[in-house]
């Protein structure tokens, strides 16, 4: 069995029990965080710190809430970056790596829902 990237805990206290309503957030997680990941990138290609920075910001919160610590560590970091104008070379090295990693944790999070939608059948 493979090691789970995220952590639904937090969501399914918030959820009382509701699987839809968790399964909802993991499905907005993936489509937000590939819009998120996309516009990031953008920004790296234009060197425009200010969209890099607000992108970066909008994820924490989500990370946080998965618990991807790693990853939640690594935008803080991009964030910084970003909003002091820093090593434009340092931010494109650990969108790399974020990005990566992010795009393993959304593989496993559609995998993991097509599984419960394939069990209810």
């Amino acid at each position: 069995m493979e090691k789970k990237l995220y952590d639904t805990g937090l969501v399914d206290q918030m959820s009382r029990g509701n699987k839809d309503f968790v399964k909802q957030v993991l499905r907005v997680f993936v489509e937000d965080g590939r819009l998120c990941l996309q516009t990031i990138k953008t920004g790296l290609e234009e060197v425009d710190y200010e969209k890099v920075k607000k992108e970066a910001h909008s994820m924490k919160s989500s990370l946080k809430l998965l618990k991807m610590e790693e990853l939640a560590d690594m935008i803080i970091e991009m964030e910084e970056i970003a909003d002091t104008r820093g090593d434009i070379a340092r931010l494109n090295n650990l969108y790399g790596v974020f990005e990566k990693q992010l795009t393993l944790c959304f593989e496993q999070i559609v995998d993991d829902l097509e599984k419960t939608t394939d069990n209810k059948q």
